[in-house]
């Protein structure tokens, strides 16, 4: 079956096009080789992310150039990129990904490693790591972002991990209303960066902000002492809500974030009366986690005098961070940018009404009998009357009672983890300011729009130039029967 697309189409969209065409129209494989073959009368899901790798072979370790696809839980790979013939797949699920340092004998140094988890029919006899290679140092962290937020993480670790995990899993620190790294980060900045000049906007020390990651990821809690750089604690803190697996936002409310900043630009009280709506309906821990982070915000912007962070800039700096939508394309991107940013400044300036201290109390005492009909309603939001979550897995009455110590618990928690060793790392972190990627989005649209314009007026001139050939080849012939007409007569 031909496909006949319009003529003033440019090559790139009939490129596209016709790649779509030819998706549908294949017979899907199952990925796990079973060999069932079956037509798909669906549109294919939409990867999240694809390119092209070097993947190291495993006998003759020699580097090949393949197309990878990120879907679901699976990396696929393929010979070229319009190639419908399946090389291979790596299921991401329960895996580790991290970044190997290249030799001096190969051709790049932007090399990361994926070790398959073990499942259940499987052991580690069986099992093969996969060695990938980008072309530069930022395309080989996105690879490895995505493909940790996609291949989960395993207990303790704090990047990349869900925000429920990382709150159950510390509370044998003693109770936490937001992650200990986020308590720790704005501590420290609120002691040595609230008259910082361009706090949360200028990057930190890339190899110390690493460092501290994988440090946090081991399990280990470091301190930051007066020679700690407060721009890198800033960077740590917005690696932290970059990399958790689903925004603070949760993506189920995405839209409807969008419609808040809407109302709010149209009618102040309409919007405010929906965006409180919408923050009763978060889960609890994202609730605790906003509500913290805009507060603390709110004393960053209260010394803009000196740091120069307004409302407005520091809306710009994490609206990004919080919210999110789930694929990352520059069309939905731009298309909420202005939305996000009017509801993250509202949420800064307006923080005492929309999130009441009341709210972020952790009950100290077991529920009473007339408190029954309360507890058996479900929890997952604000909008409450019960407790955080039941005692089994948040934590006993004695670590209840010790919440209320605790002081004195982070004295001693301080004294432990000050003296544990930081491990070096020498690998670099490329931080990304989101106002450079903005600006980024919104040069790459225009220039698209240039690249479309020029194509159009391309497909114009070239119309235009057939028709003044017909034109002229109908006034030849006109000519030509005129002298030959001529030429009888004279006979």
């Amino acid at each position: 079956m031909s496909l006949r697309l319009p003529r003033n189409w440019n090559f790139n969209q009939k490129k596209d096009m016709s790649k779509i065409v030819r998706s549908q129209s294949m017979m899907a494989v199952d990925p796990a080789g079973s060999c069932n073959w079956s037509y798909s009368l669906q549109p294919p899901e939409r990867p999240l992310k694809t390119g092209w790798l070097k993947k190291q072979r495993s006998i003759v370790k020699n580097w090949q150039q393949r197309y990878f696809v990120l879907k679901g839980q699976h990396l696929s790979y393929y010979k070229d990129e319009d190639d419908s013939k399946l090389q291979g797949v790596i299921r991401l699920s329960g895996s580790t990904i991290k970044e190997v340092a290249g030799t001096s004998d190969e051709g790049g140094r932007f090399i990361f490693e994926v070790i398959p988890g073990i499942s259940r029919d499987q052991n580690r006899t069986g099992q093969d790591s996969y060695l990938l290679m980008a072309n530069s140092q930022s395309e080989m962290e996105d690879w490895v972002k995505l493909l940790r937020r996609v291949a989960g993480s395993p207990l303790g670790v704090v990047f990349g991990q869900q925000l429920v995990e990382t709150m159950v899993y510390e509370q044998r620190f003693g109770q936490h209303q937001v992650p200990i790294l986020v308590e720790k980060c704005a501590e420290f900045i609120r002691k040595h960066g609230l008259n910082e000049e361009g706090i949360f906007r200028l990057p930190g020390q890339d190899n110390l902000v690493k460092q501290l990651r994988d440090a946090f990821d081991a399990g280990e809690r470091p301190s930051f002492d007066r020679e700690t750089d407060v721009h890198t604690v800033a960077s740590l803190f917005k690696l932290y809500l970059r990399e958790l697996p689903e925004p603070v936002i949760p993506w189920t409310q995405y839209e409807d974030f969008l419609l808040c900043g809407q109302l709010l630009a149209a009618d102040e009280t309409k919007g405010h009366q929906q965006l409180m709506k919408q923050l009763s309906l978060l889960p609890q821990d994202n609730y605790k986690l906003l509500s913290y982070i805009c507060r603390f915000l709110y004393e960053i912007q209260q010394n803009a005098s000196s740091n120069k962070m307004s409302v407005e800039n520091l809306a710009t700096v994490f609206g990004v961070n919080l919210i999110r939508p789930k694929v990352e394309d520059p069309a939905t991107i731009m298309r909420g940018t202005h939305h996000i940013q009017k509801v993250m400044t509202v949420m800064i300036s307006d923080h005492i009404t929309l999130f009441p201290v009341s709210k972020d109390v952790v009950p100290s005492l077991p529920l009473q009998k007339n408190d029954s009909k309360k507890a058996s309603v479900p929890r997952s939001s604000v909008g409450w009357g019960a407790v955080e979550r039941p005692l089994s897995s948040r934590g006993n009455r004695t670590q209840w009672q010790t919440f209320l110590r605790k002081d004195d618990l982070w004295e001693e928690l301080k004294r432990e983890i000050e003296i544990r060793e930081k491990k070096g790392y020498e690998e670099r972190i490329n931080e990304k300011e989101n106002y450079e990627v903005w600006a980024k989005v919104v040069r790459l649209n225009e220039e698209i729009e240039k690249e479309k314009n020029k194509s159009a007026d391309l497909e114009r001139k070239l119309q235009d130039i057939e028709c003044s050939r017909d034109d002229t080849e109908n006034k030849n012939k006109l000519l030509e029967q005129e002298i030959l007409d001529s030429m009888k007569s004279m006979k």
